[in-house]
């Protein structure tokens, strides 16, 4: 090895020792074996670098200044290394491709400060570093300090610029595309971001990263301990307070709004938020191992079972005739689909091996907590990744630390065992029987206990797992299988540990008719009823199927629409069920529309369809060549169906809409004025539906082999984006008030004395021994929060309050309130079922 190789091996060996500590404060491109990852490959990388720079010079300045700035720094090794810590790193955040180039650029330009340091100033170079590493621990205050250091002894060297840093990270991707495809690919989500990732053949590697972050990274882990309470905006959670500095108690990156949160706690008025998201993170779980042991057997026999990765589909081979331009399209189209299924895939399985390793690093731990925090609306999170708002197969590993007597069996409501029944029902929805009364439910469970219990006693049996597999969510419904079973053989002594889980129907609706008293408030189970509860999903649904059937029927068509009644056709032969709707009926109350409802039956029928045909469930897409779309052009078909849903909701629903229309019109008055809605939610938290209009230039990034347009930020305008205020300030000002009923409730629960709650925004979990109190708290709460807030007039006060004088006639109407009479919710048992 020359002397030249070995200096550049230091250099690599000295960058990678200072980012080693980057991995305590969201570094994830210096772990061992992102390191490991790196080294094998950056001497290839080095190499395309280097040969790049033998080039010639081309294009406007910052082109040429950018590899001018290369060529002095001398070190492909280097800017090898640089390049492949940033893009792991990104890889890791699975961070939109714009956010990648910039990180890109900002890495290579603080090597390249550092290194013009080090060449024009040796002796300050090295004071610079050991002063930086004295005072700090990571390396991103170690940079900044560094320059400040160096600034204040004179040396000093101007910023790159958004405009060559931007280039220089199109540059570096380029480059690594380039000289490594068989480690880096590119994937679409949605419409408009693309994100860089790991290609197929890197997944064993990227498997043994998650074992090193767990290892490395317990922040992100639950705690053995309980998280500290709330007190200030950066002061609680997790017990390093380092890490709460970067995720404070309120998720936001609006400096007004962070602001508006730390006066409300100072004031006091946001203690109610504070005791909710204190008692919710405080509350200990432990892993239900039995669930554990299942999902560990079902990955190491490659059950098909849903919510788990299927197996990775074979290539289709091409058509013998290559002339045949109607099978050659086909092909593509089948070949890409393929693609997708088996890149969906990767990521499916490096999570959840990770959800299984953390489980399994917890399996004895006797208690465990998940620190919480909130987002600027006031929904409350879990700041770990492993937490009980995720999927089936995760939530059902969660069990509560301390279980309570399951008590005396009274064959009605006042019995937690009962309650227990009407969850098993509730988690396996077999001939949805979760849409009946609370008693047809439990007798559902009482004529199934045999299978019941054998699915619990022997739950790797072909026969069990066949069965238990159908249910809605299978591995909840096999843990509360298991928790019924053993309540039964031990009776009434028997600790009960497993979170019994109450649902809002409709949530989003339910606070739209609460807000405006609507009588449409019985549909989503906002009266009492002895007869079924109210089914809103399939209420459109049966709305949806007339209007699909006159068209179906219909004898002609105008010239261009007779694809129509094709579709209708072919969508009554596959059936408009409340599955169909649902999504679109829930998301209506989040101001969706026809387009985003298209999207939304794109992916959650024609693209599901489209699975079950290519992992052989069917044997052809009910929609045919009405079904080829995506989320930026859903298919005709997706198209059909979403104007029908939301027309069928438009004629069902009233006052929801007119309350929705009165936000946007009042998002729209303040943006007139450059000024954001705001409001305090019924808990305290400062609400600002703030939106800015952002700086963009367009850069052309070519991807190896195709071409990509992205949008680099500069930052905001002081200017409210008006169209996104009002198209965010109805969801935004809903899921404020499904946050605030949820503290409210968490916290009337501790004042009962329960503290055992479990919660996913509008799903609350106790104890069976204590489900009957907690769902009439639930009930009460809600009912409470709307007589004590008239919530539409307390948003419109505070919008003539900031708006000047003059503007005041801009402002509408609070609609005129319906008959929906609240005090009847308290005994609408449906509500939250």
């Amino acid at each position: 090895m020359d002397l030249n190789t070995l200096e550049a091996h230091k250099t690599v060996d000295r960058f990678y020792r200072q980012q080693d500590r980057v991995v305590q404060s969201a570094g994830y491109g210096d772990t061992d074996v992102a390191l490991k990852i790196a080294r094998d490959h950056i001497k290839t990388l080095a190499n395309e670098i280097e040969e790049r720079l033998k080039q010639p010079s081309k294009g406007d300045n910052v082109a040429v200044g950018f590899e001018v700035l290369l060529r002095q720094l001398d070190n492909p090794m280097l800017v090898a290394a640089a390049t492949l810590q940033a893009a792991l790193h990104s890889i890791a955040l699975e961070e939109p491709i714009q956010a990648t180039l910039t990180l890109l650029g900002a890495s290579l330009e603080g090597e390249c400060w550092a290194h013009k340091l080090t060449h024009d100033n040796p002796t300050l170079a090295a004071r610079v570093e050991r002063n930086a590493r004295a005072k700090h621990s990571k390396v991103v205050k170690r940079r900044k300090a560094a320059k400040v250091i160096a600034a204040k002894h004179g040396f000093k060297q101007k910023r790159w610029g958004r405009e060559l840093q931007a280039y220089a990270g199109r540059w570096l991707l380029d480059v690594a595309m380039t000289a490594l495809p068989e480690l880096f690919q590119f994937v679409q989500q949605g419409a408009e971001q693309t994100m860089l990732t790991l290609q197929q053949g890197a997944e064993q590697q990227a498997q043994e990263i998650i074992e090193d972050l767990i290892q490395r990274r317990p922040v992100f882990l639950p705690m053995q301990e309980p998280p500290l309470p709330w007190t200030q905006f950066h002061k609680g959670g997790p017990r390093d307070q380092r890490e709460t500095y970067a995720r404070p108690l309120l998720r936001t990156r609006h400096k007004d709004t962070g602001a508006a949160c730390r006066g409300a706690i100072r004031s006091g008025e946001a203690q109610p938020a504070l005791d909710a998201v204190n008692t919710l993170q405080a509350v200990p779980w432990r892993i239900n191992t039995a669930i554990l042991d299942v999902l560990q057997e079902c990955v190491r026999r490659g059950l098909d079972v849903p919510g788990l990765p299927g197996e990775k589909l074979d290539r289709p081979f091409p058509p013998d005739d290559e002339d045949d331009e109607d099978a050659m399209r086909l092909w593509h189209l089948r070949l890409s689909r393929v693609r997708k299924h088996n890149r969906m895939l990767v990521g499916e399985r490096l999570l959840l091996t990770e959800d299984l390793e953390t489980a399994e690093r917890m399996r004895h731990w006797a208690a465990f907590y998940t620190p919480m925090n909130l987002d600027w609306r006031g929904r409350v999170y879990a700041m770990t990744q492993f937490n009980f708002q995720r999927e089936d197969r995760v939530r059902a590993l969660f069990q509560f630390a301390h279980g309570e007597p399951i008590g005396e069996d009274t064959g009605d409501s006042s019995s937690g065992l009962w309650w227990l029944k009407v969850h098993v029902a509730n988690c396996g929805d077999f001939d949805k029987v979760s849409k009946k009364p609370l008693e047809d439910r439990v007798a559902w469970v009482n004529n199934n206990l045999p299978q019941i219990v054998s699915a619990a006693r022997s739950p790797m049996e072909s026969l069990n797992i066949g069965w238990w597999k159908r249910a809605d969510k299978p591995f909840l419904f096999l843990a509360a299988c298991m928790e019924l079973s053993s309540a039964m053989e031990r009776g009434c002594s028997f600790l009960s540990a497993l979170p019994v889980s109450f649902d809002g129907s409709c949530s989003g609706l339910q606070h739209l008719c609460a807000m405006t008293r609507a009588p449409e408030g019985g549909l989503v189970n906002l009266t009492p009823s002895n007869a079924a509860p109210a089914d809103v999903y399939a209420t459109v649904a049966a709305a949806v199927n007339k209007r699909v059937t006159v068209d179906a029927n219909a004898a002609e068509w105008d010239e261009g629409q007779e694809w129509r009644g094709a579709v209708a056709k072919l969508a009554l032969a596959h059936g408009i069920d409340r599955k169909v709707c649902k999504r679109n009926v829930m998301t209506y109350s989040y101001s969706s529309k026809k387009f985003g409802m298209a999207a939304q039956q794109q992916e959650d029928l024609m693209d599901v369809l489209d699975e079950e045909v290519l992992t052989g469930k069917r044997a052809e897409h009910p929609f045919e060549q009405y079904a080829e779309g995506d989320a930026e052009r859903p298919s005709p078909a997706a198209r059909y169906l979403a104007g029908h849903v939301y027309e069928s909701i438009e004629a069902i629903i009233n006052l929801p809409a007119q309350a929705m229309a009165f936000l946007q019109k009042l998002a729209k008055t303040m943006a007139h004025e450059g000024k954001p809605l705001r409001w305090t939610t019924p808990a305290g938290l400062p609400w600002i539906n703030r939106y800015h209009e952002p700086n963009t230039r367009h850069i052309e990034l070519y991807l190896h082999d195709r071409r990509i347009t992205v949008r680099l930020s500069d930052g905001s305008k002081p200017e409210i984006d008006k169209a996104k205020a009002a198209a965010g300030v109805a969801p935004n000002f809903v899921h404020a008030l499904d946050a605030a009923h949820l503290m409210l409730t968490a916290n009337a629960c501790a004042r009962a004395g329960i503290t055992a709650i479990a919660t996913v925004h509008d799903s609350f979990g106790c104890l069976a021994s204590r489900a009957k109190r907690f769902n009439e708290i639930i009930r009460e709460q809600f009912v409470d929060m709307y007589q004590t807030h008239d919530v539409l007039a307390e948003v419109l006060a505070q919008a003539k309050h900031d708006l000047t004088q003059h503007n005041w006639n801009r402002l509408p109407e609070v609609p005129q309130y319906g008959e929906l009479n609240l005090e009847e919710v308290k005994h609408a048992q449906f509500a939250f079922a």
